[in-house]
């Protein structure tokens, strides 16, 4: 690992005094952040759940053609090192395009939080019918923190169809 790495991530378990309530991420290794993800929707199932942090570094995570990636853990961190430099990206088939079948992400968590992160959906907007709708971030959970996270794609970049959902979007890219 690189130098500024291992700072970035020493700094952060510091921040939070809670080491053992990390998890780390492999640079650019999607398998790694998905193992991540599950991981701490495993842990964190309870809603009184301490917070856990996932560090991911910078890097280019390629989720192919799979949508809905599920957070379904309470409490839960994705930190990313740089807005501009982790990204984590899918490219539905288009014959997936719909608003609930698109999405990159999909909350289903309470006060989960994401920073620092770059979530892109390359459908193939183009090439499809009727609307070329394909979401960053489904929200089905509430309580969301999104802090520093650009949200790429074509349309309905976020999308929530909880109407009790609470969420707060600080400096992002929508």
């Amino acid at each position: 690992m690189n130098r500024q790495l291992l700072v970035w991530m020493a700094l952060w378990m510091t921040l939070t005094g809670f080491a053992q309530r990390t998890l780390v991420v492999n640079k650019g290794d999607v398998q790694s952040l998905l193992d991540a993800i599950s991981e701490a929707n495993r842990l964190n199932a309870d809603q009184d759940a301490e917070r856990l942090y996932i560090l991911i570094p910078d890097g280019y995570y390629d989720l192919g053609e799979t949508t809905l990636t599920r957070i379904s853990g309470n409490q839960v961190a994705l930190i990313g090192q740089s807005t501009e430099g982790t990204i984590i990206r899918n490219a539905p088939d288009t014959k997936m395009e719909s608003i609930s079948k698109t999405a990159v992400l999909q909350n289903r968590g309470r006060n989960n939080y994401y920073q620092d992160l770059t979530l892109r959906n390359d459908l193939d907007y183009y090439n499809v019918e009727p609307d070329g709708r394909a979401v960053c971030l489904q929200d089905k959970g509430t309580r969301t923190i999104c802090n520093r996270v650009r949200m790429l794609s074509f349309q309905d970049t976020y999308y929530s169809d909880n109407e009790k959902c609470q969420h707060y979007m600080g400096r992002c890219v929508v």
